[in-house]
C-alpha cells in the first residue's frame, strides 16, 4: 500500500497569551485500514429512573423545559437514551388500576422509591419523541419475587407498561430487565441467580414477541467481570441465553469510585488502560459463553457513586471520555451509553442545565466521526501518553465522503507533533482542526482552538464550533495537555466513501 505522510511541526498558541511554543516530541499516527463498524447510535446517554420519579432536580421540574430539550434535540437523533439505574428496580408502573403483587406484599413497601404512573409515562415519551431520540426503558427485575430475592419475576407490571405504550402509540425502542443483577447479593441482601435471571429474559421475550415484536432486549447490564467463569455473572448468563434472546449484552465500567478519585487519575495512561483490560475480559466472557452477538457498554462514565465532585464535569475527566470513546469503538464494543444526560457529578449538563466539557466534546464526536472505525497501529498498546483512534468522518453534514477524522489526546504537559499517515494515494493532507484545551485542568470553561469559554447561546442554541483550516505541510499538533480532533477532508480512502 501507499501511504500519505505528513509529518507535523508544532506550533501551538498559548490559550490565553497567543504566544508560540518550541517544537514538542513527535508521536505517529498510523492509519491503516477499516477495524470495524459500530452503531450509527454508539454515542447515546441515559437517565437514571430515580432522578424521573424525584422530580428530575433543579433545571427540568417538567419534560419540557426549554434549555434541557434544547441540549437533548443538539445532541442528535442517532441517539438512544437508556432509562434505568438502580432504582429501575424499585419502581411500580401504575398505568393500569389491576393490582400489583408487590402492593399485595411480597416485598416491604418501604423497598421502592415510587410509582411511575400514566401521566409521567406519557410526559417521559413525549419528550423523548420531541428529542429525536429513541429509548429503551430499564424494567423493574425485582417485582413479584420473595424478600430474598427467590422466586421467578412476575411479568404482569411489565405487561401492563408495554400494553399501555402500545394503545398510546409510544414508540419505546426496546426495554432492559434488571440493573446490576450481580450486586443484588451485596447492595440489596438478596439473591437472583444468572440461570434465573436467564429464565425471566426468556419470558420477556416471549411477552414481547407477542405483544411488540420488533422491539430491542439488551441486558444483563452487569457492573462486574471475573476471570473465573463459576464466579462471573455474565458467563453464567450468557451461557444459559439462547443468542436469539438478546439484541445485545450490555455491561457497565467505571475507572473507580467517585469518593476516592484523585486529580492525577484523569490523564493518568494507566487507568485509561483499565478500560482495555476489561473489554479484553469482556471479549473473553463472550467467548467462552459462546456468545457472538453486539456487546454494548450499557452504562458509563468516569468515576462510580455519582461522579467526583469537583473532577467529573471538568475538562480533565474529557480525557477519560474521548479515549473512552476511540477504544470502545476499537474494541468491539458497538455501543456505549454516557451515565448520564444529566444527573450526579458526572452529567453532560449541571444542576441549571449548563453544558460541562464533554457535551461539547460529544457533539463534535458525533458530528464528525462516523460508525466506521479505522484502524490505528498501537492504539490497544499500553501506557500510551499520547493517544490516538481514526474513524472514517461523518458524512452528510460538514463532511463528504472519503474523509477521515483522527482523534487525539495529549496527556502530557508539553506540546507533542502528530505525525499522521493515511492510505492512499492522493496527496492532500490538508486539514481542519478541532483542538480542545482549557486554562484550569479541572475547570469547566473550555476552548475550541482558542476560543471561548464554549457556552450555549441566549436561545439554547450551540456556540459557533468552526475549525481551524490547514492546508498540506502545516504542522499537526496539540498544545500541552489538551485533545481533539483532526478532519482530513480530501483523504480519498476508499473505506470511506
Amino acid at each position: 500500500k501507499n501511504f500519505r505522510h505528513m509529518r507535523s511541526l508544532l506550533l501551538p498558541v498559548l490559550l490565553l497569551a497567543g504566544t508560540a511554543a518550541a517544537a514538542g516530541k513527535t508521536f505517529p499516527v498510523h492509519v491503516t485500514g477499516l477495524n470495524t463498524t459500530v452503531e450509527d447510535f454508539f454515542l447515546s446517554v441515559t437517565l437514571d429512573s430515580g432522578g424521573i420519579i424525584k422530580g428530575w432536580g433543579s433545571c427540568v421540574g417538567l419534560l419540557d423545559q426549554a434549555k434541557f430539550n434544547a441540549l437533548a434535540k443538539q445532541l442528535g437523533n442517532n441517539t438512544i437514551l437508556r432509562m434505568g439505574g438502580t432504582d429501575a428496580d424499585d419502581i411500580i408502573y401504575k398505568t393500569s388500576t389491576t393490582r400489583s403483587r408487590r402492593d399485595q406484599g411480597l416485598r416491604s413497601p418501604k423497598d421502592y422509591t415510587g410509582y411511575l404512573n400514566a401521566t409521567l409515562w406519557t410526559a417521559i415519551n413525549t419528550f423523548v419523541k420531541n428529542s429525536g431520540w429513541r429509548m429503551v426503558f430499564g424494567l423493574n427485575a425485582l417485582y413479584g419475587r420473595h424478600a430474598d430475592g427467590s422466586g421467578p419475576w412476575d411479568s404482569s407490571n411489565a405487561e401492563q407498561l408495554i400494553k399501555f405504550s402500545l394503545q398510546h402509540n409510544f414508540n419505546v425502542h426496546g426495554w432492559e430487565l434488571g440493573n446490576e443483577p450481580d450486586l443484588y447479593t451485596g447492595h440489596r441482601n438478596m439473591t437472583v441467580t444468572p440461570e434465573q435471571m436467564a429464565q425471566d429474559f426468556k419470558a420477556l421475550r416471549s411477552l414481547l414477541n407477542t405483544l411488540q415484536p420488533g422491539s430491542v432486549l439488551y441486558g444483563p447490564d452487569v457492573a462486574t467481570q471475573h476471570s473465573d467463569p463459576k464466579e462471573d455473572f455474565m458467563t453464567r448468563f450468557l451461557s444459559a441465553t439462547p443468542a436469539e434472546e438478546l439484541s445485545a449484552a450490555t455491561w457497565h465500567f467505571y475507572y473507580g469510585n467517585g469518593q476516592t478519585a484523585k486529580p492525577e487519575e484523569l490523564t493518568d495512561p494507566k487507568e485509561m488502560d483499565r478500560l482495555l483490560d476489561n473489554i479484553d475480559l469482556v471479549r473473553e466472557i463472550a467467548h467462552r459463553s459462546h456468545y457472538t452477538g453486539k456487546i454494548y457498554i450499557g452504562e458509563t462514565s468516569s468515576f462510580y457513586h455519582g461522579g467526583a465532585p469537583g473532577l467529573s464535569a471538568s475538562f480533565g475527566a474529557g480525557y477519560l471520555w474521548l479515549d473512552k470513546l476511540g477504544a470502545a469503538a476499537v474494541g468491539g464494543m458497538q455501543a456505549i451509553f454516557r451515565q448520564a444526560f444529566k444527573g450526579g457529578n458526572y452529567g453532560l449538563m449541571n444542576d441549571t442545565c449548563d453544558p460541562a466539557p464533554d457535551y461539547f466534546t460529544s457533539i463534535l464526536y458525533k458530528r464528525l466521526v462516523s460508525h466506521k472505525a479505522l484502524t490505528v497501529t498501537g492504539s490497544w498498546s499500553r501506557g500510551r501518553t499520547v493517544r490516538s483512534y481514526a474513524h472514517c468522518t461523518q458524512h452528510g453534514g460538514l463532511y463528504g465522503s472519503g474523509a477521515v477524522t483522527v482523534i487525539a489526546l495529549n496527556t502530557l504537559e508539553e506540546p507533542v507533533e502528530l505525525d499522521v499517515s493515511l492510505p492512499g494515494n492522493s496527496a492532500d493532507m490538508s486539514y481542519d482542526e478541532y483542538v480542545l484545551t482549557a486554562p484550569v485542568l479541572l475547570g469547566t470553561d473550555m476552548f475550541l482552538n482558542g476560543v471561548g469559554p464554549l457556552h450555549l447561546q441566549a436561545d439554547h442554541s450551540l456556540p459557533s464550533l468552526t475549525p481551524v483550516s490547514k492546508s498540506a505541510g502545516n504542522p499537526v499538533s496539540l498544545p500541552a495537555r489538551s485533545y481533539g480532533f483532526f478532519v482530513f477532508p480530501n483523504a480519498g480512502v476508499g473505506v470511506c466513501a
